[in-house]
């Protein structure tokens, strides 16, 4: 995971785990709220699409950290 103070940017990868169990879902909904909240933009992705699609989800990563920096 990533983040970018200044920006209010930040980048969480999940694992299969995510989306396994609900209590690490609630958890996340919950962060996401959190960072919402106080202004942050959060951008999610499962390490499984980014190994799958490296090259995509690095232009996506891309685009998220520059968009309005």
């Amino acid at each position: 995971d990533f983040a970018w103070p200044h920006l209010k940017k930040a980048i969480e990868i999940d694992g299969e785990q995510h989306q396994r169990f609900p209590e690490y879902a609630e958890r996340d909904r919950i962060k996401d709220s959190l960072l919402l909240e106080n202004g942050w933009l959060v951008l999610r992705m499962s390490w499984k699409t980014i190994n799958n699609n490296t090259l995509n989800c690095i232009q996506q990563l891309k685009k998220f950290i520059d968009y309005n920096s």
